[in-house]
């Protein structure tokens, strides 16, 4: 044959002729084979489609160059081919051409389909005289070896191939193969779908098995280097299995072992073909691997096909299988299921097929095929009839040549009118109009079919999960209660979309991970960058720090900041003031709020009994003064709850001292105006100065200013600062902070009058009868000096805690008034509630110590207090001299 007008490169021409050379020799071997080897579908139409298809499964050897036939993945796409030619001559729309096919068996094999590519050539060759036409295009092949191989054969003369399933990622090469088309995606958007899967399951850790050559190992290959090229998808290997060819039982089951070794894997990749996945899911039940321990993710080699799983059902259940986008052809159901093999002698493997389907035969001429029963012809598909999943890719593969052709016939009328003379001009042209046609999918929903610039069809796949008794799956695919379903879909523009959970993930999800996620706050340390994707151990931050990413270093916060609740970021420090509903507040204030009304009703009592002899023997002025002292000291607690503020830390450092510094003031003015009078009295001296009432109180009031001024000196010199906030552990709170020196300004004055009281009460100890008020007022100053001798070291050295110091503080102060309320007040509300008959000798002592008599001549007798006989007073009488007064 001439080419006219067509430039070939040196290689091109070499390869042409080797190819021609090997054709001569090839098709006298082919023409004595049997027939079953090489045959031959021809309709009397103008335009000739050369058909790829895998009718057989490939050989075990040389002496078996075909193996059995698949029932599914040849005969139904075979007849699906054929189906849509007869739609399209049957379609007035294409009436300026007819169609006939020619189809050859590729038996799965690669050596094989390239002896039968060489029939094409040798037909345009003019060779073959069983082929009266040129071949215009070329639908197939199957399996993307096969159609790597043999569209190096059909580029030689131009001719134009579509195949229906071969999605491997070398195919997009257009300068390799120029004129190969697809009407499936490539095999570089199906990684990222299952890559998509597994990120959505939230998978690390997995496991990967593909078919030994170099399809099923640069698949391997590919999705490792897209694993570690991209910071997208957190995922790593645990085992990488490569199953050979050929592969025997034994082989299969160390595959498993080795998956099974890994007991924290669930999801396995699996890039294989049909038949070694089907051997694959035999081995784990040989192996007796419990159904649902592994999640097998298949590719579209896997797809919807119930072939693969039949028999192994149980073990399938749960696998996530994805397939290119498509909608069965409702049409072609009913055609399949109406063939017969009587009336379908355009088909010379239909028969082969019937009988394999059947378990039947035609004729019987052995004794082996006489152990089987007879085909009859009638026998019903239906029975077994489930549409295969690419049957819809090879009648939109007819349709997109048939709709080229269509556009070629009436751009030019020569194409279709004399396609035996046609040009090699107008197979550039034919080429180009391939290129640019689109076309609504017979399989409808508004499908479109173009190309893409790989000349592959747009990128969109179906999401399966194999199911057992699900209402929904798909009944084409459906056997004995299991079937697929549809449970998401992907394109570029969405990626994955899932309209329902599987059912495992419904159940409580299955995990496949190497190490679990560490909690949040915890730094993921691991000895490699590879392997922190998925392994790795977990250590908290320090407090203070946060950790945006599991896979940085842990950070620290700025200053007034904290971590937040998920340790991910950091947030302003939110502190908290005094909180009146914890106990640490609780304690104090309840026990404020019982002195504050006992103290009350000491001053009501005060008041009403006033005028009994007890009441004003005990100096009623300086009473009152205790008394108010008292409540100031419950009433810290309430100063020591307000909340922080430079004037509320004032008011605690002035507050803290005033309420004791009243009561010791009163009480020290009170011990040494009696230890005076009686040391006057017992050393007959003239009568004491300045132990009048008004004295009295003139006295307390410039014993409490001395507090007072030293205290709002200190302010003023060192005035309080802003209120210091602190955090300790888990809490956060703003106080108001007391320092040593504010500590030691605020008590030191009164621990001095505490212990001249102290001392006083010592010395006044063995005042005789109806004065032993001295011993309660000894008893409340010895109990005070043991309190504050506690809650000294407590507050500034042994507690820390910001509540428990200031509870203490309030405490304490409390407990200073209360002490000096149960020492001193109480007993002298007993006496005169229940005992006003004990207080009557008290006249006369009122009288005495208001100024010993209003008369020069009582002044000059004896107090009857110490020389009253039968006194019951518990203290021993000591006799005393009479005390003169004198001018």
């Amino acid at each position: 044959m001439v080419f006219k007008n067509v430039m070939m490169s040196t290689s091109q021409l070499i390869t042409f002729f080797l190819v021609h050379l090997l054709a001569n020799g090839v098709i006298s071997l082919i023409s004595e084979q049997p027939e079953s080897s090489w045959n031959e579908v021809e309709d009397p139409n103008q335009i000739i489609l050369g058909g790829l298809f895998p009718v057989h499964a490939e050989g075990r050897g040389e002496d078996e160059r075909c193996g059995p036939m698949m029932l599914e993945k040849g005969i139904q796409r075979l007849e699906a081919m054929l189906y849509a030619i007869d739609q399209i001559n049957n379609n007035p729309k294409y009436w300026k051409f007819k169609m006939q096919a020619v189809i050859f068996d590729t038996c799965s094999s690669e050596s094989y389909a390239l002896e039968q590519a060489l029939q094409f050539l040798t037909s345009s060759c003019g060779q073959a005289a069983n082929i009266s036409s040129k071949v215009t295009a070329i639908v197939g092949a199957s399996n993307s070896i096969v159609s790597q191989s043999v569209t190096n054969i059909f580029r030689l003369l131009k001719i134009p191939q579509v195949s229906y399933a071969s999605t491997s990622e070398e195919l997009d090469d257009l300068y390799k193969y120029p004129y190969f088309f697809r009407v499936v995606p490539s095999d570089r958007f199906q990684l990222e779908v299952i890559l998509d899967i597994i990120q959505h399951f939230k998978w690390t850790y997995v496991s990967l098995i593909v078919s030994e050559g170099e399809y099923g190992e640069k698949r391997a290959q590919a999705i490792q280097t897209k694993i570690r090229s991209s910071a997208h998808y957190d995922i790593c290997f645990a085992a990488v299995e490569t199953l050979p060819r050929n592969a025997t039982k034994a082989t299969y089951n160390k595959v498993v072992s080795k998956l099974d070794r890994f007991e924290n894997v669930k999801g396995v990749i699996v890039f294989l073909n049909e038949e070694e996945i089907s051997e694959l899911l035999d081995a784990c039940e040989r192996y007796e691997i419990p159904p649902g321990r592994f999640v097998w993710v298949g590719s579209s080699d896997w797809g919807a096909k119930e072939r693969i799983v039949r028999g192994h059902e149980k073990m399938a259940v749960g696998s996530i299988t994805i397939s290119p986008k498509r909608f069965p052809i409702e049409g072609f159901d009913e055609y399949f299921k109406s063939l017969k093999p009587d009336h379908n002698a355009r088909n010379p493997w239909f028969k082969e097929f019937w009988e394999n389907q059947f378990n039947c035969v035609f004729r019987k001429n052995t004794g082996a095929l006489r152990k089987q029963k007879s085909c009859t012809g009638r026998e019903d598909l239906g029975e077994f009839y489930r549409q295969e999943s690419l049957v819809p890719m090879v009648i939109d593969s007819v349709h997109l040549l048939a709709t080229a052709i269509k556009t070629m016939c009436e751009k030019i009328p020569r194409f279709c009118s004399e396609p035996e003379q046609m040009e090699q001009k107008y197979r550039e042209e034919f080429l180009r109009i391939i290129k640019k046609t689109s076309f609504y999918s017979p399989q409808g929903h508004g499908m479109v079919i173009s190309f893409d610039n790989a000349r592959s069809v747009p990128a969109q796949y179906s999401i399966y999960e194999y199911a057992n008794g699900s209402e929904d799956t798909l009944q084409i695919q459906r056997m004995e209660g299991y079937g697929y379903r549809i449970t998401g879909e992907w394109n570029p523009t969405i990626r994955l979309s899932l309209l329902r959970r599987p059912e495992w993930d419904r159940n409580g999800g299955v995990d496949s991970r190497c190490s679990e996620e560490c909690p949040d706050g915890e730094q993921r340390i691991s000895n490699s960058k590879y392997e922190m994707r998925c392994c790795w151990t977990c250590r908290p931050c320090d407090s203070g720090y946060y950790l945006p990413d599991p896979t940085m270093p842990c950070q620290k916060c700025p200053e007034e900041t904290e971590p937040s609740s998920d340790k991910k970021t950091c947030i302003k420090i939110e502190y908290f003031g005094p909180d009146f509903t914890s106990a640490w507040a609780l304690v104090p204030l309840v026990f404020s709020i019982m002195g504050i009304i006992s103290t009350s009703a000491v001053l009501v009592i005060f008041f009403l009994n006033r005028k009994t002899p007890i009441i004003m023997a005990s100096g009623l002025e300086l009473c009152y003064f205790i008394v108010i002292g008292i409540i100031l000291c419950y009433c810290y607690s309430f100063v020591a709850l307000l909340e922080p503020t430079e004037a509320s830390c004032g008011a605690l450092q002035i507050g803290m001292g005033l309420g004791p510094s009243i009561c010791y003031s009163a009480i020290f003015t009170k011990t040494n105006r009696l230890s005076r009078i009686f040391e006057a009295s017992l050393e007959m001296m003239r009568k004491p100065s300045y132990i009048s009432p008004k004295s009295q109180i003139m006295i307390c009031i410039c014993l409490v200013l001395i507090h007072v001024t030293f205290t709002v000196l200190w302010l003023i010199i060192m005035p309080p600062d802003a209120p210091k906030p602190s955090i300790e552990g888990e809490e956060k709170w703003v106080t108001c902070e007391l320092d040593g020196i504010s500590l030691l300004v605020g008590l030191g004055y009164n621990m001095f009058l505490l212990i001249l009281c102290t001392i006083y009460a010592y010395k006044t100890r063995n005042i005789p009868d109806n004065f032993n008020e001295t011993k309660w007022i000894s008893f409340a100053m010895y109990a005070s000096c043991i309190m504050w001798l506690v809650f000294i070291p407590i507050y500034c050295g042994a507690v820390t805690d910001y509540k428990v110091r200031s509870t203490i503080l309030s405490v304490s102060v409390s407990a200073s008034g209360t002490i000096i309320l149960a020492c001193m007040i109480f007993p002298k509300i007993y006496i005169a509630i229940f005992h006003p008959e004990g207080s009557s000798d008290n006249e006369q002592i009122v009288r005495y110590l208001r100024g010993f008599s209003k008369t020069q001549d009582e002044l000059q007798q004896p107090s009857p207090i110490f020389n009253k006989p039968g006194s019951s007073s518990p203290f021993p009488l000591r006799r005393n001299p009479v005390m003169q007064v004198t001018q």
